[in-house]
C-alpha cells in the first residue's frame, strides 16, 4: 500500500467531541438472509450446520448471561444452586422409581413365562 501511519497526539476531550453519534443495536443489526449469505460464503458448512453452530453460539450467550447475573447478585447464587440441588434430587427419585416399576414389570413376566411354561409341561405329560 506504501502509506505510512502518523502519530498525533489528541486531547480526549477533543477526540470525543470529534465521535460520530452512537448507532442503536437495530442499525448494527444484520437481517437474517444476508449473516446467513455471509456465513455460508465463508464456510463451508450446510444450512442445518449452520443452524447447530448457531444453537451452540447461543446456548452458551445464554450460559454467559447467566454467569454474569449470578455474578452481579450473589445472593440468588445460593437460591439458584439449591433449585439444581432440589432439581436433580427430583429426577433421581423419578429414575429410581423408573427403574423399580420396570424391574417389577420384568419379574411379573418372568413369572407369567414360568407358569405358562409349567402348564405345557403339566398338559404334554
Amino acid at each position: 500500500n506504501g502509506s505510512t501511519l502518523t502519530k498525533k497526539i489528541i486531547d480526549i476531550d477533543t477526540f470525543e467531541k470529534n465521535l460520530p453519534p452512537r448507532r442503536p443495536a437495530t442499525a448494527m443489526a444484520i437481517p437474517a438472509k444476508e449473516r446467513y449469505v455471509l456465513l455460508s460464503g465463508s464456510t463451508s458448512l450446510s444450512r442445518n450446520q449452520l443452524t447447530e453452530q448457531l444453537k451452540k453460539v447461543m446456548s452458551a450467550r445464554l450460559n454467559r448471561n447467566k454467569t454474569l447475573a449470578m455474578l452481579e447478585f450473589p445472593q440468588y447464587v445460593f437460591v439458584e444452586e439449591k433449585l439444581e440441588l432440589a432439581k436433580r434430587g427430583l429426577r433421581n427419585r423419578l429414575q429410581k422409581d423408573r427403574k423399580r416399576q420396570e424391574k417389577e414389570m420384568i419379574m411379573a413376566a418372568l413369572e407369567q413365562d414360568r407358569k405358562e411354561r409349567e402348564m405345557r409341561l403339566s398338559l404334554s405329560y
